[in-house]
């Protein structure tokens, strides 16, 4: 599954209040997003073609907010963080 249909699900599982899956699908978001990074890095003059929307710093902030979030269990900032940066990928 990919990263915004696991963000979509974490989501919803955050707003039911179904932490325990929430939490457990958080894992794989960290994960996938990790490789959307590094694909970027490679890729990333791709990314960039029309005007910058991400740099390799506003991608590694989004990593920050996420892994901080994730680490105070914070449901409801870490379900705001999915939806409004990953969904914008």
């Amino acid at each position: 599954m990919g990263l915004i249909k696991n963000a979509e699900k974490t989501i919803y599982y955050f707003r039911i209040q179904n932490l325990d899956a929430a939490f457990r699908t958080s894992v794989t978001i960290l994960n996938d997003f990790t490789n959307v990074f590094s694909m970027y890095l490679q890729e990333s003059a791709y990314f960039n073609e029309d005007k910058i929307r991400y740099t390799q710093e506003s991608l590694m902030n989004i990593c920050q907010l996420l892994l901080e979030a994730q680490e105070s269990k914070d449901c409801v900032l870490l379900a705001d963080y999915y939806e409004l940066y990953l969904l914008a990928l």
